[in-house]
């Protein structure tokens, strides 16, 4: 069975898109500036994908099949990137679908993409096997990291921040069921946020003083 690839929110940002002709596409300003799942989008190409995602299925009125004659003829190469791989990637901003627009679920999806990977994805195995990931080390009870990202992190941001961040990422992954590709990247995102949001409130606190 076909299933279809669905941009989530679409509906919020154009409402009564699927009864309009629209000449514009909406982005939201927050999907590019602070947002930790978008700044997790490390890969143009994901990026650009995302941006096709939400024209295509605008412009259809529906969401858009996970075909490989489809995408094709919409110049996705899964040659440069594996559409499995951007699928991944973008899994907090789209759903898989069937054709009535119902969701389906982790367990099937999976089975899903694995079906069409042959033909969606045809190098993906051998890119998969020439990339081995190195060995993950536990942290607490949820957070995950290589001894080389541990390192870096301890670089950047000294061992005690660094192990905050490990705390405060293991606290959202236990209460909340959070859940990231990347544990190294989620930290670099939020410590990014946090920098972004502490010079914010310098920058508010000097144009109080400086009106007083």
């Amino acid at each position: 069975m076909l299933k279809y690839i669905h941009v989530k929110n679409l509906e919020k940002f154009h409402p009564g898109y699927k009864d309009r002709t629209l000449t514009w596409a909406k982005i939201n300003f927050n999907m590019v500036q602070g947002d930790p799942d978008c700044e997790l989008i490390t890969n143009e190409t994901d990026w650009g994908r995302l941006i096709k995602f939400i024209l295509l299925e605008l412009q259809a009125k529906k969401p858009i099949p996970l075909d490989e004659g489809y995408l094709k003829k919409k110049n996705f190469n899964p040659k440069n990137r594996p559409i499995s791989k951007t699928l991944q990637v973008l899994h907090n901003f789209i759903d898989i679908v069937t054709e009535d627009g119902t969701p389906v679920t982790e367990e099937k999806k999976s089975c899903v993409l694995y079906k069409r990977r042959k033909d969606i994805d045809s190098n993906s195995v051998t890119e998969n096997k020439k990339k081995k990931e190195e060995p993950k080390t536990l942290y607490l009870d949820f957070v995950y990291l290589s001894k080389n990202e541990f390192e870096k992190l301890c670089e950047k941001f000294g061992e005690v921040i660094t192990n905050d961040w490990i705390g405060t990422l293991n606290e959202g992954i236990g209460s909340k069921g959070y859940k990231y590709d990347s544990h190294y990247h989620t930290i670099l995102a939020w410590h990014r946020k946090k920098e972004r949001e502490e010079e914010e409130e310098k920058k508010e606190g000097k144009k109080r003083y400086d009106e007083e």
